[in-house]
């Protein structure tokens, strides 16, 4: 199953991918200055209101008198300013948040537009996750995280240049707890930058490959592949569980680090407060200030130990900003390949004896759209047939019967299969295994998977085990190994190939099983009439059974036998 959810995982060592979106952000950088003076405002007045109201009720306890009325005036026009400080900040971040999340989206579909273009294109899934979930959690970090990290710097600069006129040992003391506070904010930093880059990219895989299935389910059922799928879901789910274990795990134990250095941080102030180096009226003053100062940074260090789901977050955008151009290599291979019907390649597995088809008495019926008829019809075993009629007669519905896909309403659908005990049994009376190695389904709505053409290939194979010769033989056999290789990688759902490349190699994907039943519906309905020539021919060369649909008369023209619905 590795076809389906392939990722390519961005480097998130470091911090390198967040200084590259930061220069992107440099139109961004008078409004995000400004945010972060007015957070250090804000911080600094909170200060002053904190100590001033400290220095009050020291200065009545001790000296048994209220504070003069300046004192008032002063407390009332910062705990205004803070008020006023704090709407402004929310104002501006909010609209530098919106700012900052508009460029880089801007940036990334720009990015995403230049790899249509060029005939990429980034998977869905991963491209939806990039665009919401990374960016909104960058947006955060632009907007708000680096304005409140620095403001905690600096309020922590002006508290212990303050304290340390107050008193110059307390100052060094705070200077030192800062710094240690901040190397905390690294503690086991390595360790928690990859278990968060290992949760978020197997949450990314998971994402991935879940768009891919739920956008190829018919070919999922057709390939019986729902045990593999529902196994490799719990394996990814459990990998997750397990990335997400660790980091909380390695998240608490750094926490906790912290948590003993802010209760030794208070220790200390108080001890040194008690050493009567400052009068007793500035005592709570002094070591309010001194708790205040430190106060903003341990907040700073609790966010630089949360950083590893941003940097992974970060390496995501800035991979997909960065993708380069698909290699000269990559880019020769454009054409179909020759459309002249290619020769038919000598396998080295017998081919299973082809099975034929009856219908008796067929009648399916929609919901709301009423009951579909058929004719008795019979195909032999190694003939091929087309099917052909006017949209809405229930061609398509055909196909999904016969394949076992639909059940019946009534009558009866039976698999000739010879040499059995059984000559004709129902697709539900077929063991599953056995029905989808025998039937291969291709139609135009047919997906290729995400990953490299070998994976592709082994879709249909059993357990997914074939040899590489195995697959150059399909390939050959329908005329694309000039303009293909196995080591290729498709994109999400082939959409780096034309539509007659993906044609050939659905059917190629189709004949490695070595089908006793092949049914193809409208297989040829997009493609140009050389493409279809070519496609026509190698399905004549065919020698199992072939049951076509088709509402070109071209096509239907190379079978044995036309069946008008």
């Amino acid at each position: 199953m590795t076809a389906l959810g392939g990722h390519v995982q961005a480097d998130s060592a470091g911090p390198r991918p967040m200084l590259v979106l930061l220069r992107l952000l440099r139109p961004m950088a008078g409004p995000m200055l400004w945010t972060g003076f007015a957070s250090w405002a804000g911080w600094s007045s909170l200060m002053a209101i904190t100590v001033m109201g400290a220095w009050g009720v020291g200065h009545a306890v001790v000296l048994n008198t209220l504070p003069p009325a300046a004192f008032w005036w002063a407390l009332g026009l910062a705990v205004t300013g803070r008020v006023l400080l704090t709407w402004h900040e929310m104002d501006i971040s909010h609209a530098l948040a919106y700012r900052v999340l508009d460029l880089l989206r801007m940036r990334l579909f720009d990015s995403y537009a230049a790899q249509v273009v060029e005939g990429r294109q980034a998977h869905s899934g991963e491209a939806a996750a990039t665009a919401l979930t990374d960016l909104e959690k960058l947006e955060f970090f632009y907007a708000h995280t680096i304005a409140q990290i620095a403001s905690a710097l600096l309020t922590f600069a002006v508290g212990a240049v303050a304290l340390s006129l107050l008193d110059p040992a307390m100052g060094a003391a705070v200077v030192m707890l800062g710094a240690l506070l901040m190397a905390s904010g690294l503690f086991l930093r390595g360790r928690l930058t990859q278990a968060g880059q290992d949760q978020q990219e197997e949450t990314s895989r998971l994402s991935t490959f879940l768009t891919d299935v739920f956008g190829n389910a018919r070919d999922i059922l057709s390939f019986s592949l729902t045990d593999r799928i529902v196994a490799e879901a719990e394996l990814r789910t459990g990998r997750i569980s397990r990335h997400e274990r660790r980091a909380a795990l390695l998240q608490n134990l750094a926490e906790g680090a912290r948590d003993l250095l802010t209760v030794g941080a208070l220790l200390a102030v108080l001890l040194l407060g008690l050493r009567g180096a400052v009068a007793p009226e500035l005592m709570a003053a002094a070591v309010t200030l001194a708790m205040m100062s430190l106060a903003p940074l341990i907040g700073a260090a609790d966010t630089l130990g949360r950083l590893h789901p941003l940097q992974a977050s970060a390496a995501r955008v800035a991979a997909q900003l960065e993708d380069g151009a698909l290699s000269p290599a990559s880019r020769e291979r454009t054409d179909d390949g020759p459309a002249d019907a290619p020769g038919r390649a000598e396998p080295s597995r017998p081919p299973a004896a082809a099975w034929g088809i009856r219908l008796r008495g067929l009648r399916h019926r929609h919901p709301g759209r009423g009951e579909l008829r058929y004719p008795e019809i019979t195909v032999h075993p190694g003939e091929h047939v087309a099917i052909t009629g006017p949209s809405g007669v229930g061609k398509t519905t055909l196909v999904n019967l016969v394949s076992g896909l639909w059940r019946p309403s009534a009558g009866e659908v039976e698999l000739i299969v010879p040499d059995s005990a059984l000559p004709g049994r129902s697709p539900q009376a077929i063991p599953e295994a056995e029905l989808r190695a025998r039937v291969a389904v291709v139609d135009q709505e047919s997906r290729l998977f995400r990953g490299t053409v070998a994976q592709n290939l082994r879709m249909r194979a059993p357990d997914g085990l074939l040899p590489d010769e195995e697959l150059e033989i399909a390939l050959r056999a329908v005329g694309a190994d000039g303009w293909i290789s196995l080591e290729d990688e498709l994109g999400e759902t082939g959409l780096r190939l034309s539509g007659g490349q993906r044609a050939r190699l659905c059917l190629a994907r189709a004949l490695v099983q070595r089908p006793a039943l092949l049914i193809l519906d409208e297989v040829t309905a997009s493609l140009d009439a050389e493409t279809e020539a070519g496609i026509t021919g190698l399905i004549r060369s065919l020698e199992c059974t072939v049951l076509t649909v088709s509402h070109r008369a071209s096509t239907a023209a190379t079978a044995d036998r036309v069946i008008a619905l």
